[in-house]
């Protein structure tokens, strides 16, 4: 991965290999994805919060964590 801080929504959903309507809706269910909007079309995504997306692709499709459990976690790692 480069050095970049900020990605847009679609290099986020090439990063991770998820879909872009994938990474939308972990944004309305998981508080610690804080992007920003920037214009009413577009958001960007910090290094954090790519690395919060991160943790909740592995937690969902590796240790086959429910939602909600995926959601305790976070709250242990991230808040």
């Amino acid at each position: 991965m480069n050095n970049k801080e900020n990605f847009n929504l679609n290099e986020v959903s090439e990063i991770i290999g998820v879909g872009t309507h994938v990474i939308r809706y972990w944004e309305t269910e998981f508080l610690q994805i804080k992007s920003e909007r920037i214009g009413p079309r577009q958001r960007i995504y910090s290094r954090k919060d790519l690395d919060v997306i991160t943790r909740i692709h592995y937690l969902l499709f590796e240790e086959r964590y429910t939602i909600a459990n995926t959601k305790i976690q976070l709250a242990k790692e991230f808040d």
